[in-house]
């Protein structure tokens, strides 16, 4: 299963990218879940697996994985890289 990790210290950014794309049909594993833990204020890292969207901090193993830097500059690159992989 082919999966991209994205990194990002604007949080903000991060629930961006998962709007645009869950708007291009990715689903956003236990969505209520994170908006309940104030996603804004603690989630750095966004793994995406073929339709689906994880979010995670810095104490989940996915930190240590391979991971992409989300910026402001390379956000159109990343978010095109996801969906047309």
């Amino acid at each position: 299963m082919q999966y991209t990790v994205v990194h990002s210290k604007d949080p903000y950014l991060l629930a961006r990218l998962a709007t645009d794309l869950q708007m291009s049909g990715y689903s956003v594993s236990d969505w209520v879940e994170y908006a309940d833990k104030q996603i804004f204020s603690g989630f750095n890292y966004l793994k995406t697996y073929p339709d689906i969207i994880d979010f995670f901090d810095e104490s989940y193993s996915v930190a240590k994985e391979p991971n992409t830097k989300l910026t402001e500059a390379n956000y159109i690159k990343v978010l095109t890289q996801i969906l047309q992989p």
